[in-house]
C-alpha cells in the first residue's frame, strides 16, 4: 500500500515577529530582533514554541508548496511568532496564483485562516480550529506551565499559524501556479511568503460522488445545547447543516434517524418521531423532525448513504424495552413511552404504523436503496425474532451492523438478510498482501474488483488509531491505511462531538461510546466550535487531503483493472500505485505496546519523499483520464 499522499502543505515557513507589547523583555530577546524566517518539515505538526530561535537567512525561505488536481482543495501555512511581546493586528492576504503562460487561479478561490490554540480534546500547546480572523492580540503563552510538552525554548512566546487553502477550479489548466501570501502585523514589515501549487489534469469527483466513505457521527441534540438554542428550531437545523456540509468532503453522506431514546453512542434524549396519544388511547405520529432532517440532508448532501435507522440494539438483556418520546396533543409536554418487548408480535404491531409511514417518506425521495436498519452490539447479530419484526413490515429491508466482528448477512429462519453497511474492529484487514506483494490477493485499491462494492459501506473502525490529539500525519494517512486494508473508509468518524459542562460546570465528554465501540474510541471532533457554528480544524484539512488521495488511488486501480487502457498506460498506473505502496511499507514498522506487538507508520521515514510520490500519483491519474476521455 502506499502512503497516500501527504497533504499538500509543502515546506512551511515561520515568520517570527518581534512585536513589543510593553511586556518585560526576556534575557534571550537579543536573538529575536525583527522578523525571522524558519523552515519546517513537510506537514509538520506545530506546537507552541516550536520556532523560537536565532535569526535565519531570509534568502533560504522555502515557498509553501502544494501538489494537487482540479476540483480539489489543498493547503499550506506559515507561522507568526514573537518571543518579546504579543503579536497585534495580524493580517494575511493571498494574491492570485498565476502561471508562466498567463493562466490564473483567482484569489477568490483561496481562503486564509488562523489556527486557534487548544480546544476540545486538544492539549494546550496544540493548535486546532481554523478561524477566518486572527485575534486583535495574540497573547504571550508561558510554555513552562504546560506539562507534557517540551518546547525548543521554554520562554514565553506569542505564536500564530496562518493557513492558506486553494480550491482548484474544475477548468484550471494543468500547470504550476505561483502567488504570495502576504503576512503583516503591528511593528512588522509585510512579508510576502511564496506559494506554489502544481495542478495536474485529473479532475477529482464532487464529494457526493466519492467512492471513499467515512460516515460521520454528529451531536444532533448536544449541538443545540452547546450553542444554547432551542432544540429543533431553525437555528438548530442550521447548525446541523453546517456540520454536514463540512463533513461531506471527508467522505460522509450519512444521515441517522434515532427512532428510540438513548440509542447507544448517540446521546439523544428524544426520538425523532413523536407519539401523540389520542382520546381513545391510540396514537398518532408526528414526523415533523424527520421531514426537516430529510429536507436538510437533500439540500446539503443530496442523497444520503447510508440512511441509518436506529431502533434495535444489544444490552446485557436484549429483551429489555427501549423508549420513545411522547408529546401531549394539548400541552405539547414531552414524555416517554416504553416499547413492547423486542421480537414479539406486540413489538411488531407497535412499530408497523411508524415504519409504514416512514417508508412512504423514504420512497418519495427515492432513498430506500440507501436505507439500513442498524444493529449495534459488542459482537454478534440480532436475534432472529428481531430481524423478523422488521422484515414483516419491510420485506426488502437491509441492515447495518456495528460490532467487533464483520457481518455480511443476518439469519432469518433459513434465509440470509443482507447487511449493506457495517463497521468492524477485529476484521479490519491487514497489509499482508503488500508485504508479500501478491496482487491477486491484495485488498482495497490494489485489487478493488468485488471488494469496494457500489452502494455498500464496509468500513474499519480504526479504533484508537486516530485520536484527536495525534500528530497531523495521522489524520493525513489514516484513511489510506484503512482503504488499503480492503474497506470503504472509517466508521464512525466523529464530527462535532464536543464536551459539555456537567452539573458542576466542568467540561466532560458525553456518552459517545458503547460496547467498546463508538467515536469515543477514536476521533471525536474533526470540527471545532466557532463563534457562529462548527468550523474546520487543522486535522480536518489533513484528513480531507488524505481522502482526496484515496480517491486518486481508487480511480487509478479501477482504471488499471478495467482492461481498457493501453499496456503502456496500464504499466504507468500500476507503477504509480506500486511506488506509493513501497514508500508506505518502507515506513510501516512494528513496535511493542505492553506485551503485544503493533504496527505504525514512522513519519520520519515517510515524510521526505511524500510530496514527490503524491505528485507522481496525480500525474498518472491525469494521463489516464485524458486517455479515457477520448
Amino acid at each position: 500500500m502506499s502512503k497516500r499522499t501527504v497533504t499538500r502543505f509543502g515546506a512551511c515557513a515561520v515568520v517570527l515577529a518581534g512585536v513589543l507589547s510593553g511586556a518585560s523583555v526576556p534575557a534571550n530577546a537579543a536573538n529575536l530582533a525583527g522578523p525571522q524566517i524558519f523552515g519546517c518539515k513537510y506537514w509538520q505538526t506545530v506546537h507552541i514554541g516550536d520556532f523560537y530561535g536565532p535569526n535565519y537567512n531570509l534568502r533560504n525561505f522555502q515557498p509553501i508548496r502544494m501538489t494537487g488536481c482540479r476540483n480539489g482543495t489543498f493547503s499550506g501555512y506559515v507561522v507568526v511568532e514573537s518571543g518579546v511581546g504579543a503579536v497585534r493586528n495580524l493580517k494575511a492576504t493571498m494574491s492570485d496564483l498565476v502561471s508562466n503562460d498567463g493562466g490564473k487561479i483567482a484569489a477568490s478561490n483561496t481562503r486564509v485562516r488562523y489556527a486557534r490554540l487548544g480546544g476540545p480534546y486538544m492539549p494546550p500547546y496544540r493548535f486546532n480550529a481554523l478561524l477566518n480572523e486572527a485575534p486583535e492580540e495574540i497573547k504571550i503563552v508561558d510554555i513552562r506551565k504546560h506539562r507534557g510538552w517540551e518546547a525548543k525554548d521554554p520562554g514565553p512566546v506569542s505564536m500564530q499559524p496562518v493557513w492558506v487553502s486553494v480550491s482548484v477550479p474544475k477548468d484550471a489548466a494543468p500547470r504550476e501556479y505561483t502567488g504570495k501570501l502576504t503576512v503583516q502585523a503591528k511593528g512588522m514589515e509585510p512579508f510576502p511568503a511564496p506559494v506554489k501549487i502544481n495542478v495536474h489534469g485529473w479532475t477529482l469527483p464532487d464529494p457526493a460522488q466519492y467512492k471513499v466513505q467515512n460516515p460521520a457521527y454528529y451531536a444532533v441534540e448536544p449541538i443545540a445545547w452547546y450553542y444554547k438554542v432551542d432544540k429543533w428550531s431553525d437555528r438548530h437545523f442550521e447548525l446541523m447543516g453546517q456540520s454536514m456540509a463540512l463533513m461531506l468532503p471527508l467522505g460522509s453522506r450519512q444521515l441517522t434517524l434515532d427512532l428510540v431514546r438513548k440509542y447507544p453512542s448517540r446521546d439523544n434524549d428524544e426520538s425523532v418521531v413523536r407519539w401523540v396519544k389520542q382520546a381513545d388511547g391510540s396514537y398518532k405520529y408526528d414526523f415533523t423532525i424527520v421531514d426537516k432532517l430529510f429536507e436538510l440532508a437533500a439540500k446539503v448532501i443530496g442523497k444520503p448513504f447510508p440512511l441509518r435507522v436506529n431502533i434495535f440494539y444489544a444490552t446485557k438483556d436484549w429483551t429489555l424495552p427501549a423508549q420513545v418520546t411522547t408529546v401531549g396533543p394539548a400541552t405539547g409536554k414531552l414524555g416517554t413511552l416504553k416499547t413492547p418487548k423486542p421480537g414479539t408480535p406486540e413489538n411488531e404491531a407497535f412499530w408497523k404504523p411508524v415504519l409504514t409511514e416512514l417508508r412512504k417518506r423514504i420512497d418519495k425521495r427515492g432513498w430506500f436503496d440507501s436505507t439500513v436498519v442498524n444493529w449495534i452490539n459488542y459482537c454478534g447479530g440480532p436475534d432472529g425474532s428481531i430481524v423478523r419484526v422488521v422484515h414483516n413490515i419491510w420485506p426488502d429491508a437491509r441492515w447495518s451492523s456495528m460490532d467487533h466482528g464483520r457481518r455480511y448477512y443476518f439469519k432469518l429462519d433459513d434465509k440470509r438478510v443482507l447487511v449493506q453497511a457495517h463497521t468492524t474492529v477485529w476484521n479490519e484487514g491487514t497489509l499482508r498482501a503488500y508485504h508479500s506483494w501478491d496482487r491477486k490477493a491484495s485488498p482495497g485499491p490494489r485489487g478493488t474488483k468485488g471488494r469496494l462494492k457500489e452502494n455498500f459501506s464496509f468500513c474499519g473502525h480504526a479504533r484508537g488509531q486516530h485520536r484527536d490529539w495525534h500528530p497531523l500525519w495521522v489524520p493525513r494517512t489514516i484513511c489510506e491505511l484503512i482503504i488499503m486494508k480492503g474497506n470503504h473508509g472509517i466508521d464512525p468518524l466523529g464530527a462535532d462531538l464536543w464536551p459539555l459542562p456537567d452539573r458542576r460546570g466542568r467540561m466532560r465528554g458525553r456518552t459517545w461510546r458503547a460496547y467498546a465501540l463508538g467515536p469515543q474510541n477514536s476521533a471525536l471532533a474533526y470540527l471545532a466550535p466557532g463563534k457562529d457554528g462548527p468550523v474546520a480544524t487543522e486535522r480536518y484539512e489533513a484528513f480531507r487531503e488524505g481522502v482526496q488521495i484515496c480517491e486518486a488511488l481508487v480511480y487509478l486501480q479501477r482504471a488499471a483493472d478495467s482492461g481498457k487502457l493501453s499496456p503502456e498506460l496500464t504499466a504507468k498506473a500500476n507503477k504509480a500505485l506500486d511506488d506509493r505502496a513501497r514508500h508506505y511499507l518502507a515506513a510501516f514498522e512494528q513496535y511493542k505496546h505492553g506485551r503485544t506487538m503493533r504496527w505504525r507508520l514512522n513519519y520520519a521515514k515517510f515524510a521526505p519523499r511524500a510530496f514527490q510520490v503524491e505528485d507522481q500519483l496525480f500525474s498518472a491519474a491525469a494521463e489516464v483520464q485524458k486517455a479515457t476521455a477520448k
